[in-house]
């Protein structure tokens, strides 16, 4: 098993006050999909309402030998809001790929 390693990108801001959770995806040949979930804009009057944010990208070293993304497309990513009646109170996101 290789040593771990950090990379330097910034995905999603963890102290964010509407931050609620987020899930990292592996969907196989290094590319991965991050699924977060916020609270949305409506959430005080709405607290079952969630924002989902998903961006997919790749892992690859960089010349220096880091962890860098790449290959980031807009159409790989997206961002939608769903409201439940049973919606998780914590909102953590739940994610899979088959």
């Amino acid at each position: 098993m290789p040593a771990w390693k950090l990379g330097k990108d910034l995905l999603f801001d963890r102290d964010s006050s509407t931050h609620a959770g987020a899930k990292l995806v592996y969907m196989g040949d290094s590319r991965f999909c991050l699924v977060a979930c916020r609270k949305a804009k409506d959430y005080a009057s709405n607290p079952s309402l969630r924002a989902m944010d998903m961006a997919s990208f790749v892992i690859k070293y960089n010349k220096d030998g880091d962890l860098r993304t790449a290959k980031h497309r807009a159409y790989g990513s997206m961002s939608y809001q769903m409201g439940h009646e049973y919606a998780d109170p914590v909102g953590s996101a739940v994610a899979f790929w088959m």
